[in-house]
């Protein structure tokens, strides 16, 4: 990964286990694991998940979360 990049705006991977994707039975079908990118155009703070996913969704990422102590919107996309 790109060593200039702050911690922050580098892409976390996430697996189904932390997203709830598995049910009783365990998992209905493999998932990709995702990568998770700090919004570039969200800059309030972020207190609604569903606007959180809207930002992203222009921003061409698949949806996105608020997360951590200073509320900021992250996007997620399959890890390439």
């Amino acid at each position: 990964m790109a060593e200039w990049l702050k911690e922050e705006e580098r892409p976390t991977v996430r697996d189904g286990f932390e997203r709830g994707s598995l049910n009783e039975m365990g998992p209905m079908k493999a998932e990709a694991k995702l990568c998770e990118y700090k919004s570039e155009r969200f800059w309030n703070p972020c207190f609604s998940d569903i606007n959180c996913a809207n930002t992203c969704i222009k921003e061409k990422f698949n949806g996105g979360h608020c997360n951590g102590l200073r509320r900021r919107c992250y996007c997620y996309k399959p890890c390439t």
